[in-house]
C-alpha cells in the first residue's frame, strides 16, 4: 500500500499567487544556465533523478482545501522537457495536478521553472546548483560539494521547510503604512498570446564602475536607469498634452530577505523596496535619480522596517474571521484586492538576482545565467530581471504590451555611460549558434 503523501500550508508569500494565477499571469519564474558546451539530455535526466527527492518542499502539487490551499507531494519521478516556446507556461491545479517546478532543455541551455507559490529565486537557485552539479558528475567531473550547495547526499533539514516570515513575525509591531496608487506606462496590450521577451548581454565590470562612480549598488542604479526610462516616458506624454493623472514613479524591487535575517528557509523569503519618484515637483535628472533611489532602498531594507512589513502581511492572516472564510470566497477577495491595490503600487517591477558565483570546477563549463520574470499583470505590463555571471550580465524582459520604448530607453540610457550592450535573440539565448542536443530528441 502506497504511504500517506506528505503535506504542508504554503508560506505567507505563497498564498497570493493561486488567487491570482490565470494562463497568462503564471506566476512562473524562470532562471538558466548556459554552458559552454551542448547539454546531454540522458545525463541531466539522470541527475534530476538523483536530486529531486533531496527538496521534498518543492517536489509538490498545489491542493485546495475548505479553507486555504496547501502543497501536497507529487509522486513519481520528473521529467526533462524539451524547452520550446512559450516560456513559464502556466502550471495546472484544477483538474491535473502539475508538479510546481520544471526542469527545461534545449541547446546549450538548462532552465528551471517554477511557480512562485513554491519558492523564490534564491530557493530556486539552490535547486538548480544541486541538478548542475549531479548533471557534471553524470559527465565524469568527480566535482566536491561546494559549501553553499545543498548536499543532495544528506536528509532534509526541517529548517529548509521553514516559514520565515511567520517566524519573524512580531506581533506588537505597528503593520507598515500602504503606499498610495502610483502611475504605470499607458502602452497598448497585444493581442493574445501577448508575451514576448527581450533579452541583452551587458558588461558587468562597466555596471559596476558606473554604479560606484554615483556612489550606489549595482542595484539601485539599474534601478534608476529603469526610473529613468519611465519618466522620459511620462514627460514625453506630458509634451504631447496627454494628461497624466498620477504623477508617482514607484518601482518593485524584491529583496531577498535571507541576506538580512539569518533565515536557511528554502521557501519564499522576500519582500519588496517601493523607491520611488514624484513628478510633480519637477523632471529629476539621473542624479537626483540615483540619490532618491539609493535613500529609499536603505529605508526600506532597514530590519526594523522590515518587521512593519512582515506584521501587515502575517498579522491579517492570523486574524480568527479570515482564517474562517472559505477559500473561494478568499480567493476572489484577495484576487480583486490584489488587482485594485497591489498592481497599482508600483510602476514597474526589476528584480536581480546577483553575481552568481561557483567553484573554477564548475565555473569552467559555465558560459552565462539568465533570470526570466514572471509574465507581467495588464497594469505594468512590462517585468524585468537581471543575473550575472563572470563579466556577463543578462537582462530580461517581459512585455505584454505592442511598445518597447522603454526597453530601448533603458538599454539607451546605459550605452549613454559607455556600458557595452549586446542584444540577443531568444534561440541565440537558447542555444548559441543553434546548436542540436546531444543524445536526444529534444
Amino acid at each position: 500500500m502506497d504511504r500517506t503523501a506528505y503535506w504542508f500550508r504554503l508560506d505567507n508569500a505563497g498564498k497570493i499567487f493561486p488567487a491570482v494565477s490565470d494562463r497568462e499571469l503564471t506566476s512562473a519564474f524562470r532562471i538558466s544556465i548556459h554552458l559552454k558546451n551542448p547539454l546531454k539530455v540522458s545525463a541531466l535526466q539522470r541527475a534530476l533523478e538523483k536530486t529531486y527527492a533531496r527538496f521534498p518542499y518543492f517536489n509538490v502539487h498545489l491542493k485546495h482545501g475548505f479553507f486555504w490551499h496547501y502543497l501536497e507531494e507529487h509522486k513519481g519521478v520528473p521529467q526533462v522537457e524539451a524547452d520550446t516556446w512559450p516560456p513559464m507556461e502556466a502550471f495546472q491545479t484544477k483538474f491535473v495536478h502539475d508538479r510546481l517546478y520544471r526542469i527545461r532543455a534545449r541547446g546549450r541551455q538548462i532552465s528551471l521553472e517554477m511557480m512562485h507559490s513554491v519558492s523564490d529565486g534564491g530557493g530556486g537557485m539552490q535547486l538548480l546548483n544541486s541538478l548542475l552539479l549531479a548533471y557534471f558528475r553524470e559527465l565524469g567531473d568527480d566535482i566536491p560539494t561546494p559549501k553553499y550547495f545543498v548536499d543532495i547526499n544528506e536528509s532534509p533539514r526541517a529548517y529548509e521547510f521553514e516559514d520565515s516570515y511567520k517566524k519573524y513575525f512580531q506581533k506588537e509591531i505597528p503593520p507598515n503604512i500602504p503606499k498610495n496608487k502610483a502611475w504605470a506606462p499607458p502602452f497598448e496590450l497585444k493581442s493574445k498570446p501577448r508575451l514576448s521577451v527581450i533579452q541583452a548581454e551587458i558588461s558587468s565590470s562597466h555596471v559596476l564602475e558606473t554604479a560606484k562612480s554615483f556612489q550606489v549598488s549595482v542595484t539601485e542604479f539599474l534601478a534608476s536607469v529603469y526610473t529613468d526610462a519611465l519618466q522620459q516616458i511620462h514627460i514625453k506624454l506630458r509634451e504631447k498634452g496627454i494628461k497624466q493623472k498620477l504623477g508617482i514613479i514607484r518601482m518593485q524591487i524584491p529583496i531577498n530577505l535571507r541576506r538580512i535575517f539569518p533565515s536557511k528557509s528554502m521557501r519564499n523569503f522576500t519582500l519588496f523596496a517601493l523607491p520611488e519618484i514624484d513628478t510633480r515637483l519637477g523632471e529629476y535628472s539621473f542624479e537626483e535619480i540615483t540619490q532618491t533611489v539609493h535613500h529609499y532602498m536603505k529605508l526600506e531594507t532597514y530590519p526594523k522596517q522590515i518587521h512593519r512589513i512582515i506584521s501587515r502581511n502575517v498579522g491579517s492572516e492570523k486574524l480568527f474571521y479570515v482564517r474562517v472564510i472559505p477559500l473561494f470566497i478568499k480567493d476572489m477577495v484577495l484576487a480583486a484586492k490584489h488587482k485594485s491595490y497591489g498592481n497599482a503600487q508600483y510602476s514597474g517591477v526589476m528584480t536581480n538576482l546577483g553575481q552568481i558565483k561557483y567553484p573554477e570546477e564548475i565555473k569552467k563549463h559555465i558560459d552565462g545565467v539568465s533570470c526570466t520574470p514572471p509574465p507581467p499583470n495588464t497594469r505594468t505590463k512590462i517585468n524585468c530581471s537581471i543575473a550575472s555571471f563572470e563579466n556577463k550580465m543578462i537582462a530580461s524582459f517581459c512585455n505584454i504590451s505592442k511598445s518597447t520604448e522603454l526597453e530601448q530607453l533603458f538599454f539607451k540610457k546605459l550605452s549613454s555611460f559607455g556600458i557595452p550592450v549586446k542584444m540577443l535573440s531568444w534561440d541565440e539565448v537558447l542555444t548559441k549558434k543553434s546548436e542540436a542536443n546531444h543524445d536526444n530528441n529534444l
